[in-house]
């Protein structure tokens, strides 16, 4: 391919992408977002920005200092305008596209014209959706960048011989370790990379190439573990895929299979509910057809030329088969479009041709769609938490009495496939409080004097955003007893908040009626289920001395009516 060929066609790409993707200008923070912002406060000048590298992060098990960093710069910027955040989000996005095809190109040997399709096919990918429209989970497009410019700097230092590729590399794997924990998986690619030749003599060389990465590992282990939990105690290796196999491989599948067609929040729960032994056995065809199709392909180097992109996606998407979330699957998925690339290239033939085509546009018009109807979403999702965030702050604004807990007997936690208050509710409770009593924690994030905490008995998702909380209803039955519930017919389904795997609904656990989950301040019971979702859900109230709360489809509103204030 020539080279301004190459320079056009990737130009397009990055604007074919951002236009794709520049409808994230219009979503809002998320109650997740409210929570970091929380505890980078206070932020009111450019040093603030750098007090991540000395404080703990918001979640005890992560330290990631240039991840939160940039997420303290953008509140300079952008103060409470979610719409910077992501579209600095995009940027970064559009960095790691254009990186991907250097990347294949370097580390895969792909050919220039399928690097430029693999890059594309990155760029389009409604899998990244979170990486994107979610400001907290920009580690992972720091970590993915920074991955993928040290593995090439590993190689080029390592072919070049040269003193200043190793410190870009250096340089690199630091900063990917700062940006994010898992990177220290990318630990053994560099030690491939670095072994050239399989004698005594290579053997040191390679020794002597590796020995300053693990240094820094090591490094940053303990720099980690002064401001965090171990790295072995952290979520993922303490997630239930690190103690069952069947999770373990089950989460690997959701995680191809989402990469491959990333349904929306209602099909995804209508398959791994009402359909889940057609999706088990539909599952089980798919890949013995891929099988097939690679055994029919074993003598003609596939297999050789798959290695290395595959155990770059097995290293780097190790954590997903602990626990599945779709933001994790953004670094790895550079290795599956190189293997999708690899793959075409030995099965394109003319009567192969066809069936390709067939198959590739339907399914990048899915993702193109699915971009779309996400971005959609989350507009509507992160509008609802700002008007819900008012409401908080005129109801607190009524009670006198300071310490204050809140009880929610229902939040809305997601709307089609956004979040709502699935993540960050105490956060969001925080931050309505601190922003009602001064204009100093408004302006720098701080919440200082905000003396309040909550509880939820109820998580509701709303799988339909045009149907949104459409019939949902919250009935007192006794003095400390109330019953949510939604119409059987609806896309509404409710969870106990303590069914929870890492802050998400397990959506293939299946509920039954008289089901009955206790913690210390409520008790919920299933009154009615359809397909293993709960319809109908009876709280018993515990926690006598919390006021409670309730959403009533459109807004907060105080449940204990005779409540003075």
């Amino acid at each position: 391919m020539p080279f301004r060929t190459r320079n056009i066609a990737l130009l397009s790409i990055l604007i074919v992408t951002a236009t794709l993707w520049f409808g994230v200008d219009g979503i809002g923070l998320t109650g997740d977002d409210y929570q970091y912002l929380q505890s980078l406060a206070p932020i009111g000048n450019f040093g603030d920005v750098f007090r991540p590298f000395v404080s703990p992060d918001a979640n005890p098990s992560f330290f990631r200092p240039i991840a939160n960093l940039t997420l303290a710069f953008d509140f300079l910027l952008f103060g409470w305008n979610g719409g910077g955040y992501h579209l600095t989000n995009l940027f970064l996005h559009l960095m790691a596209t254009l990186l991907v095809f250097f990347f294949v190109r370097n580390l895969f040997s792909l050919r220039e014209n399928e690097a430029v399709w693999a890059t594309l096919a990155f760029g389009i990918a409604a899998s990244h959706e979170m990486n994107i429209v979610w400001a907290a989970a920009r580690a992972d497009l720091l970590s993915a960048i920074f991955v993928m410019l040290a593995l090439i700097f590993v190689k080029k230092s390592r072919d070049e011989n040269s003193i200043m590729l190793s410190i870009g590399a250096w340089v690199s794997f630091a900063f990917a370790l700062l940006s994010k924990e898992s990177t220290v998986l990318a630990l053994p690619l560099i030690g491939i990379l670095c072994w050239k030749s399989p004698d005594m003599r290579g053997l040191k060389i390679m020794a002597a190439r590796f020995f300053p990465y693990l240094i820094i590992a090591t490094l940053f282990y303990f720099y980690h573990q002064h401001f965090a939990v171990s790295i072995a105690a952290s979520q993922p290796l303490t997630a239930e895929g690190s103690h069952s196999i069947f999770v373990f491989l089950r989460n690997a599948v959701y995680s191809l299979g989402y990469f491959v067609l990333p349904l929306d929040l209602s099909t995804a729960t209508t398959f791994l509910t009402r359909y889940r032994e057609a999706m088990g056995i539909a599952c089980g065809i798919i890949a013995m057809l891929g099988i097939w199709l690679l055994f029919s392909l074993r003598r003609t180097g596939i297999y050789r030329e798959l290695a290395w992109p595959f155990v770059f996606t097995a290293f780097t998407g190790i954590v997903l088969a602990f626990t599945f979330e779709r933001w994790r699957l953004y670094l790895p998925s550079a290795g599956l479009v190189a293997m999708l690339a690899i793959i075409l290239r030995h099965t394109f033939s003319r009567a192969s041709h066809i069936v390709w085509i067939s198959l590739l546009i339907p399914v990048g018009a899915f993702h193109v769609y699915r971009t779309l109807a996400a971005e959609s979403d989350w507009q509507s999702g992160t509008k609802l938490l700002e008007s819900l965030k008012q409401d908080l702050s005129g109801i607190l604004a009524k009670i006198p009495e300071r310490p204050v807990r809140i009880g929610f007997l229902d939040v809305p936690a997601k709307l089609g496939g956004a979040s709502v208050m699935q993540l960050g509710k105490n956060a969001l409770l925080i931050r309505a409080e601190a922003d009602r009593l001064s204009e100093f924690n408004r302006k720098t994030a701080s919440t200082d004097g905000a003396n309040v905490d909550a509880w939820t008995a109820v998580d509701v998702y709303a799988l339909n955003s045009s149907e949104g909380f459409y019939g949902l209803e919250i009935k007192q039955i006794a003095s400390d007893r109330y019953l949510v519930s939604v119409p059987v017919e609806s896309d509404i389904a409710l969870y106990p908040a303590t069914l929870t795997s890492n802050v998400t609904a397990r959506r293939d656990f299946a509920m039954h009626v008289g089901d009955s989950i206790s913690e210390s301040a409520s008790v919920d019971i299933v009154r009615s289920a359809s397909f293993g979702i709960a319809k109908s859900i009876e709280v018993r109230v515990l926690d006598s001395s919390a006021v409670l709360m309730s959403f009533n489809g459109r807004s907060f509103e105080n449940t204990r009516k005779n409540m003075a204030y």
